[in-house]
């Protein structure tokens, strides 16, 4: 049943209440920027609604605004970040490979997005500064000085700041001459810093993935996938841009041998710059040296080409480990399943079982777990008894839509029902119940088919899914099983023992009265087999001593 708040609110929250529904522009914005349950994040942290109220207290404490890492605000900026980190990671290694004043000319539009996406990061670098975060997996800072002191000293400032200037402003703001071609040269450089967002995109990715609830193993293998596009992308950029960077920027010294002068690419569109300088990447990367077609000549060709083998061999082993990991991952079940099965054989072997009774257990198992063993004892050993009786009604749900009986009980019922019933399983000629024993339980059947027989050994009929049976024995007292109930296939069965039926069945009364016909029934047409099979085999027997005295 949802919960319907009616107790009255004391200072604080009436405080709190105030902030999130005011109309004013500021408090509209403390709303956003306050820490939210509706942040998941939030909840990996803050164990009830409580501590979030008492950390919104203190951030509203403050005296400076800060924006909460679990705000609403930091949720969406959070999704944000991934496609402005992705944005530039791509373009920064094509300014710094491809673009060149023509380029800017020729396609406004690029020159537009690109200092569009720097002006984006510039409101990014600001914003950390007012952005709180988490401190060793415990405490959230919100002090400014604290923040700052940590984005100033860590890698990401640095980096952010030098790799985020415009090189379209400098093309339409300096002239041409050495000194500008030093500094665009520089700026080459220092868009390599970029770089280090690569590190970001993939927490951003990783944080994203529990907003939506994603599985971390499918997580791993699209950040693994990431980063080897980005790591393919800049070393393709990087086979173009590295040499043009020294001969056109710093050394001044054009010369026709090198590998893209002597296919003339700085005329021929970009597109066609970047398929060559992938093709020249991609062959370093698997090891294969295409001297026909890509001579290396100067030494900062060879220092590319080392480095882009280099890479490729990390990205080739990353690759296998990946692969590795995935199987393992999906193999996981299986494993953990054939360790069990290893520990069972053993012990098999140490009690000195039989080959039959062993091929009998082995198959018990297989069938219980599907080859997929769980600790079911770990893993609910922390649930409620709410949530163990929901997983029960869950999991019981085609037996109660199979078992007549239980359309006439009331939903609480079946619920009080399901707590009391005790899986079984029997394996193919296990006798479940034997004629003249004592019954202490009755048996609905949830799979597999069983058959019934008479005392005699008389086979009545087969009981399939949904049917249930041993009730007769539980309805009168101290009647003893009146057949007997053999599995022909692997049966899986829940057991219902007599306390629990006097309390939860036979309390109903439309119930009861269903039961009482049913074993009525039951033992007339058992009673009235067992007379004709008796009858027909003392007759068959009086007849052949008949013929066994007559004289010969």
């Amino acid at each position: 049943m949802a919960h319907i708040c009616t107790a009255k609110l004391n200072d604080h929250q009436t405080s709190l209440t105030e902030v999130g529904g005011a109309r004013s522009l500021k408090k509209n914005l403390e709303r956003y920027i306050t820490i939210s349950s509706d942040n998941p994040l939030s909840l990996y942290y803050f164990k009830s609604s409580v501590d979030i109220k008492k950390e919104q207290k203190r951030q509203l404490g403050k005296k400076y605004l800060v924006i909460h890492p679990f705000s609403k605000f930091r949720k969406w900026y959070d999704i944000y970040l991934i496609f402005l980190y992705a944005s530039v990671l791509i373009t920064k290694p094509l300014d710094h490979g491809f673009t060149r004043r023509a380029n800017y000319a020729n396609f406004a539009f690029y020159g537009l997005y690109t200092l569009l996406t720097d002006l984006l990061c510039v409101v990014d670098i600001v914003l950390q500064f007012f952005t709180g975060y988490v401190e060793n997996m415990k405490t959230i800072e919100l002090g400014r000085k604290a923040i700052a002191r940590k984005y100033v000293y860590g890698p990401n400032f640095v980096c952010d700041v030098i790799s985020t200037i415009p090189k379209s402003v400098c093309y339409y703001l300096l002239p041409r001459g050495y000194t500008f071609k030093i500094i665009l040269g520089i700026l080459n450089i220092f868009y390599l810093f970029k770089i280090v967002r690569l590190a970001s995109l993939l927490i951003q990715i990783e944080k994203i993935s529990h907003y939506f609830s994603k599985r971390s193993r499918n997580i791993f293998l699209l950040n693994t996938l990431i980063i080897l596009i980005i790591l393919v992308h800049w070393l393709t950029c990087l086979q173009y841009g590295f040499p043009r960077m020294i001969r056109f920027y710093f050394t001044f010294t054009r010369r026709s041998d090198t590998w893209f002068m002597r296919y003339n690419l700085g005329e021929l569109p970009l597109h066609i710059q970047y398929v060559h300088s992938f093709f020249k990447s991609s062959a370093y990367i698997l090891g294969v040296r295409l001297t026909r077609i890509y001579r290396e000549v100067l030494s900062e060709e060879f220092i590319m080409g080392v480095l882009t083998y280099f890479f490729g061999k990390i990205m080739m082993v990353l690759v296998w480990i990946v692969f590795a990991v995935a199987i393992l991952n999906s193999r996981c079940m299986d494993t953990k399943f054939m360790a069990i099965i290893n520990q069972l054989d053993e012990y098999m072997k140490r009690k000195q079982l039989p080959l039959n009774l062993r091929e009998k257990i082995a198959q018990c198992y297989h069938f219980r777990y599907r080859k997929g063993f769980i600790n079911e004892d770990l893993i609910t050993g922390y649930f409620s008894n709410d949530i163990i009786k929901d997983i029960k009604i869950h999991t019981c749900r085609s037996l109660i839509q199979m078992v007549s009986l239980f359309s006439t009980l009331t939903t609480a019922e079946v619920s009080k029902v399901i707590q009391y019933l005790q899986p079984e399983i029997f394996m193919p000629n296990d006798i479940i119940i034997r004629s003249g024993d004592l019954g202490n339980s009755m048996y609905f059947l949830f799979s597999g088919t069983v058959a019934v027989y008479t005392a005699s050994g008389k086979e009545i009929c087969h009981l399939q899914e949904g049917a249930y049976f041993g009730e007769i024995s539980l309805l009168l007292k101290g009647q003893s099983r009146t057949a007997t109930i053999v599995a022909i296939e692997m049966t899986h069965v829940y057991k219902m023992i007599r306390k629990d039926f006097d309390r939860y069945l036979m309390t109903n009364k439309s119930v009861r009265t269903k039961l009482v016909q049913d074993a009525k029934k039951r033992l007339q047409e058992t009673t009235k087999i067992e007379e004709r099979y008796k009858k027909t085999v003392f007759e068959q027997t009086f007849q052949k001593q008949s013929l066994d005295e007559a004289p010969k």
